[in-house]
């Protein structure tokens, strides 16, 4: 039987996340996609109950689902399915876990870590004695956040020969937010390369609408 049902304990005053796919997936052993295989974008349907010790408000957060949200899971899909052909990676070689994004929620969550407020569900342990089961959060899993690559991003006037770092930049996806992006040197005026970091996708899908690609990872802006 699958379990439809998640219980969390909030172990932060500040912003919690919940990773609905990775929680289910870990309860129920077994993989859960946030996209189907061809990039078109799944949502769910939740009822969501609330209890505290104390006064206080609760503001829950979740993505949109607009067209301009599942417009740039598509093209977020496909941009990857182009980068691993590109790379000669099959779809078999990709594995059976490994051919849908799995993107941050936003620059927050990619800033504080998969690991840092990012709750876990609670699970009935059942002892063998006779003591009470008790809660406890779930351990063990993996969830790898996806990871895309793409050419370096040159400033005006430079050229790849003359850098001393990798000729292949590599970087996270998220949601919601900003870009977040490393400069090779100390200072904006004398750096070399951008080095990305994460990208939003609702951002770079907006970008692509336009015909300006200046200083955006190639295989994503045409």
């Amino acid at each position: 039987m699958t379990v439809n049902h998640l219980t969390y304990s909030a172990t932060s005053s500040g912003t919690n996340y919940y990773n609905l796919a990775k929680d289910f997936a870990a309860v129920n052993s077994k993989n859960e996609e946030i996209t189907t295989r061809d990039g078109h974008l799944m949502g769910y349907i939740v009822n969501v109950s609330a209890f505290s010790s104390g006064s206080g408000l609760l503001t829950f957060a979740t993505i949109p689902n607009s067209w301009r949200v599942r417009n740039a899971f598509r093209r977020f899909h496909f941009a990857r399915e182009a980068m691993f052909e590109q790379a000669g990676v099959t779809k078999s070689e990709m594995g059976k876990y490994g051919q849908t994004l799995r993107p941050f929620f936003s620059v927050d969550h990619y800033n504080d870590g998969a690991t840092i407020n990012e709750e876990t569900p609670l699970v009935m342990d059942v002892p063998a004695t006779t003591a009470a089961p008790a809660l406890r959060s779930l351990t063990g899993g993996e969830w790898t956040y996806t990871t895309l690559a793409s050419q370096p991003t040159l400033k005006e006037g430079q050229l790849a020969k003359d850098l001393d770092l990798s000729l292949v930049d590599e970087w996270n996806v998220h949601v919601l937010g900003g870009n977040l992006v490393e400069d090779t040197d100390d200072t904006v005026s004398t750096s070399k390369q951008w080095v990305w970091l994460s990208l939003t996708m609702l951002i770079e899908w907006s970008k692509s609408q336009i015909a300006d690609s200046t200083n955006y990872p190639r295989f994503i802006i045409d």
